[in-house]
């Protein structure tokens, strides 16, 4: 797996995320998308 591309992606997703969601109810979303892609970053970097 290409990590580069991989981070490339998740951050990608994040950002857009975070353009569509701007009320205060769905900030947690965005908490959670972001603690998936720690988890993932987490998972690739130890394999």
């Amino acid at each position: 797996m290409n990590l580069m591309y991989l981070k490339t992606v998740i951050s990608f997703r994040y950002h857009w995320e975070k353009r569509n969601k701007t009320s205060k109810s769905n900030l947690e979303s965005v908490q959670n998308l972001k603690r998936k892609q720690e988890l993932l970053y987490f998972n690739v970097s130890s394999t």
